[in-house]
């Protein structure tokens, strides 16, 4: 076969075959061997056999690197890879350094002919990735042999005489090792984190920082792969609605033509169209598991546009089909939105990637904040767990070990954020209307109540100041990852009054959720305990002096003398007050056409402190 290079194009698979058998001899397992005395002659008769047949290998690989040094334009699609391999997973000194002598010739080539190296570079990168699937890169191989070795070859003073614009590359060279460097980081971090649930968001996040690697170098065909190893970790985990995003970014990728693609990976050869029809499809189906229904609707809506576009009837009426089943799962079955849950991971204890960082995570549906707490510790066993309401000290900040906040966070918006009150349509569902809020879900707050006052005060709605929080992530949830970092944190500090705005504003709101819920003729039967609390909560409020506390602290003149600031504050929370009336008043007439007997007598109660209510709120707010 040697002999007869100058008819490799006859020969090429023939070649390919030779060099994985070359690769396969040097790269193969050791053997394992009974260490005990008696065997020992024959394990070192074994191991010199397989020394003697690797020096042989090894000379014929060095035969071939004097062929290839006269013929390398033949060679360069055939054993980029293989030697890639070669040199990462052989650390037999006359191997590497016949690797390296072919690497380094095929480089010079490459550039010599394009002026560039972005074939190899590519080809590289490809094996890097291979290798790290099927048996992981030795970090102190590649940082103590293999960047020593790239370095000697694009700096050092032995460069080609052919290379005229050694500038050009060298640059080239810098640039492959940065991004060799790079991902052998990022492969690196992913192959350390240990299997199990516990670990699912670091797979998650380890391997979309590789998607991003491979996206900004334009290595689509790793950047397609890691995106379904992606879903595939999205799927065990049932986090079915960031599969379907995930598969999505392959999708993206694609048009609607009618073009032939390759056969890549798990996919046949097909047109643009027909793959990214499969990935809708498919992307559809994990949208329906994860009960993200309207997004399903959506690429629904999208791929029968198309379809109508071609005149393909029966796949416009297959689609409309899909999308009643969906509407009618929206209204009919019942769906747990997730939790998210506020995390800052102090102490240098933990990696650069989350030491002194904040995160918001979204939780599994229905999983409260003591089983996520027990996921986080789990993951972390060192770590101590601090309240979430109080100053971390700078002994936390700056110590050495793992301290952990954990908190429930809830959805918010960027109206919100800024005080911009926000008109609810009722003629929406509630439940639709709770799936909107969660979509896209950019903002989040939670809230702390505080005094200001050391001594308390006959009244607590003088003493009654909130600190609202608002947090808003890089990127919206649901998205292909479950945790996002917090870039913006605001802190808003609301006043006694401005508390006691939102507090009737919110029990209004409240109440009105719940009549509208109760006169939909598809809840009659419902139970109207909640209702009950609700009312309950609200009239005995105000039978405990409620308006009577909100005139004494905020409706008298020398409040309005002490707080010239605050008058709209006073006009505000008197209408919110006077919104209350009728708000009751049709909540009472629900209850009453729903209550049991049992509840009968509380209903009247409730109806004669109502009354006594509406006169007292008319007489101060009017």
């Amino acid at each position: 076969i040697l002999s007869s290079i100058e008819t490799f194009e006859k020969e090429k698979e023939l070649w390919h075959v030779v060099l994985k058998l070359c690769l396969a001899l040097l790269n193969h397992k050791a053997i394992k061997f009974d260490r005990d005395i008696s065997r020992k002659s024959l394990a070192d008769e074994v191991l010199q056999e397989r020394s003697d047949l690797e020096r042989e290998v090894a000379g014929i690989l060095n035969e071939m690197c004097e062929k290839i040094n006269r013929q390398e334009a033949h060679f360069t699609s055939v054993v980029v890879e293989p030697f890639v391999e070669l040199l990462l997973l052989n650390h037999q000194p006359d191997i590497q350094d016949t690797a390296h002598r072919i690497f380094k010739s095929l480089l010079y080539h490459e550039f010599v002919t394009t002026q560039s190296i972005v074939k190899i570079s590519g080809q590289t990168v490809d094996c890097f990735c291979s290798v790290s699937k099927k048996d992981g890169i030795p970090h102190d191989h590649f940082t103590g042999s293999i960047v020593p070795m790239l370095q000697q070859i694009f700096e050092g003073p032995s460069v080609d005489k052919r290379i005229k614009d050694t500038a050009t590359f060298q640059k080239a060279g810098v640039s492959l090792l940065r991004d060799l460097t790079e991902l052998v980081q990022l492969l690196s971090q992913l192959e350390q984190i240990p299997d199990g649930i516990e670990w699912e968001d670091e797979k998650t996040i380890a391997t979309f920082g590789l998607m991003e690697f491979f996206k900004r170098t334009n290595k689509q065909g790793p950047y397609i792969s890691y995106i379904h190893q992606l879903v595939n970790q999205h799927e065990s985990a049932n986090r079915m609605a960031e599969a379907a995003l995930s598969l999505m970014l392959h999708a993206e990728l694609l048009s609607y033509s009618d073009e032939m693609l390759p056969e890549l990976q798990q996919f046949p050869a097909q047109t643009s169209f027909e793959r990214k029809r499969n990935l809708m499809m498919r992307a559809i189906d994990f949208f329906e598991k994860g009960k993200d229904w309207e997004r399903a609707i959506d690429l629904l809506n999208q791929m029968g546009d198309l379809y109508k576009a071609r005149y393909d009837y029966q796949r416009v009426a297959e689609g409309l089909r899909m999308q009643a089943k969906l509407y009618e799962n929206i209204i009919t079955k019942e769906r747990y939105l997730a939790e998210h849950f506020r995390v800052i991971f102090y102490g240098s204890g933990f990696p650069p990637t989350l030491r002194n960082r904040e995160f918001i995570y979204r939780g599994f549906e229905c999983e409260r904040i003591t089983a996520f707490i027990s996921r986080m510790m789990s993951r972390f066993p060192r770590a101590l767990q601090l309240p979430s309401n109080e100053a971390v000290p700078d002994s936390v900040i700056n110590g050495d070990g793992q301290w952990l906040v954990i908190a429930t966070v809830y959805p918010s918006s960027e109206d919100e954020m800024n005080r911009r009150r926000i008109e609810i349509d009722r003629k929406i569902p509630k439940f639709i209307r709770n799936y909107q809020r969660g979509r896209d879900l950019k903002v989040f707050t939670y809230s702390r109540p505080f005094r200001k006052s050391q001594t308390k005060s006959d009244n607590e709605f003088k003493d009654m100041w909130t600190m609202q929080y608002f947090l808003q992530v890089a990127q919206a949830f649901p998205s292909t990852q479950s945790r996002s970092e917090v870039i913006i944190r605001k802190e808003v500090e609301l006043s006694p009054i401005e508390t006691a705005i939102d507090a009737i504003r919110t029990k209004n709101s409240q109440v009105l959720d719940l009549v509208a819920f109760h006169k939909d003729p598809d809840n009659q039967g419902a139970n109207i305990n909640t209702l009950t609390l609700a009312l309950n909560g609200v009239i005995d409020a105000e039978v405990n002096g409620g308006t009577k506390k909100y005139q004494e602290a905020f409706f008298s003149d020398a409040f309005k003398q002490q707080n010239p600031d605050r008058l709209q504050n006073i006009i505000e929370l008197k209408e919110a007050l006077l919104e209350s009336i009728p708000i009751l008043a049709d909540g009472l007439t629900v209850h009453r056409n729903k209550c049991p007997e049992n509840l009968q007598a509380l209903q009247d109660k409730l109806e004669t402190f109502y009354e006594r209510m509406k006169t007292t709120i008319a007489a101060t707010c009017t």
